[in-house]
C-alpha cells in the first residue's frame, strides 16, 4: 500500500517486474484519465526512475481490464510486463486468482503466476502477437 492518490487513482500496489509497476484497481476504467494522471504519476518524487502507471478494473476473480501508462512511452495499446503486475498485485490484494485472462486496448493477454511462499515465483505470459512498424537508424 502506497499513500498516494491523483484524480480517481489511490493506494496502488508497487510491483516490480524487472521494471517499476504502479497498480490501481479501479471500479470503471471508464472514468480514468490515464493521459493525464499516468503521465503525472510518472514522475512522482516517490518513483526516482519513473513508473508505469496502470489502471485495472476487475471484470471477475480470473478476468482483469487495464489501462497503462508506460514510462517514457506514455499511453500505450498494451503492456506485457503491466498485465504481469497486474495478476501479481490482484492476488496480493486478493482480487485475482493466480491465473487471469487480461484485457488491454491492444488486446487479450493470460496470464498465471506461480507464486512461490517468498511471493517469488514464476510468472507466465501468453497472447498474440503482432508485427508493428520497421525503421532503419543510420549511425
Amino acid at each position: 500500500h502506497l499513500g498516494l492518490e491523483l484524480g480517481l487513482l489511490a493506494d496502488p500496489v508497487a510491483v516490480n517486474m524487472g521494471n517499476p509497476h504502479a497498480i490501481f484497481f479501479v471500479r470503471d476504467l471508464a472514468h480514468i484519465k490515464m493521459d493525464v494522471w499516468g503521465k503525472e504519476l510518472e514522475h512522482h518524487p516517490l518513483f526516482p526512475q519513473r513508473v508505469n502507471v496502470s489502471a485495472v478494473q476487475v471484470m471477475a476473480p480470473d478476468h482483469l481490464k487495464m489501462v497503462v501508462w508506460e514510462r517514457g512511452t506514455g499511453l500505450t495499446l498494451a503492456c506485457g510486463s503491466a498485465a504481469c503486475a497486474a495478476v501479481v498485485a490482484g492476488v496480493l490484494r486478493e482480487r485475482s486468482t493466480h491465473r487471469c485472462r487480461v484485457d488491454l486496448p491492444g488486446g487479450t493477454l493470460h496470464v498465471e503466476w506461480r507464486r512461490a511462499p517468498d511471493n517469488q515465483g514464476e510468472v507466465m505470459m501468453s497472447g498474440p502477437v503482432a508485427y508493428v512498424f520497421t525503421g532503419e537508424i543510420e549511425i
